[in-house]
């Protein structure tokens, strides 16, 4: 689809701006889901690196990417759940002492785990099917869902949280998400998880985290600092109407 765009756009004569979105990346970073997300960023680089190859000998062209927010404040972390064993290491460093880490830092094959992932958050709740709007799912029912789609896997009694419900405290009628008069349960900064039933997905990405190294802070955008990434020849911006953003870039 870019290439096509790119190829449809560069016929005017009078330039062309384009603007390609990775936009599901932001879909699952609200529900919380890393294995999705890991997917739609994978694509996005693929939609980069043609506009690279597209652009690469061209003297007429601007590239900027950049995100306009960082959404569910994901981070990759350690833990002390599945603790590593001692090993033994070679070489006249350790001269065959045992190296045995603190803390469990996640394993490089954790990504290709993620990977793994068929399904996004969505498919697993569609699988427990409509049991999770009326509090009748149960630690059974969301585990199977989860083990289904997800290399993590989880146990019965680690996914019953997700299907506790509560009052919602913060209800607001005829709101379009805070007109519910029940929610997920979520026993910690329930504040900036405000999607409803949504919720049932950050429950799964909670569920999932001590198995997958990976701590979420909200289902809801952040003020994290977003990178920006430009490549094109120097003074290009004297034709182009960005030229504000390309040359603060280029300082």
């Amino acid at each position: 689809m870019t290439l096509k765009a790119l190829d449809i756009l560069s016929r005017d004569e009078d330039g062309f701006f384009l603007m390609v979105e990775g936009g599901q990346i932001d879909w699952a970073g609200h529900i919380n889901d890393a294995g999705w997300m890991l997917h739609e960023l994978i694509k996005f680089d693929e939609a980069v690196d043609a506009v690279y190859e597209w652009v690469k000998d061209r003297d007429d062209t601007l590239v900027i990417i950049t995100a306009d927010h960082e959404t569910g404040s994901f981070g990759f972390s350690y833990s002390r759940n599945n603790l590593p064993e001692a090993q033994t290491l070679s070489g006249d460093g350790m001269q065959g002492k045992d190296y045995k880490p603190n803390f469990n830092f996640g394993a490089r094959p954790h990504l290709d785990k993620l990977y793994a992932q068929s399904g996004t958050f969505y498919d697993m709740m569609n699988r427990v099917d409509s049991d999770w709007e009326f509090g009748n799912s149960t630690g059974d029912q969301w585990a199977e869902a989860i083990n289904n789609y997800s290399a993590f896997k989880v146990t019965p009694e680690r996914a019953a949280p997700i299907a506790l419900r509560e009052a919602n405290e913060y209800y607001v009628p005829g709101h379009k998400y805070l007109d519910a008069a029940e929610f997920p349960l979520i026993n910690d900064f329930k504040e900036f998880y405000v999607y409803g039933d949504e919720i049932h997905g950050n429950l799964i990405g909670r569920a999932l985290s001590p198995e997958q190294n990976i701590v979420w802070g909200t289902s809801t955008h952040t003020s994290a600092p977003v990178p920006v990434y430009a490549f094109g020849p120097y003074g290009v911006t004297k034709h182009q109407p960005c030229s504000t953003m390309s040359s603060w870039v280029r300082r």
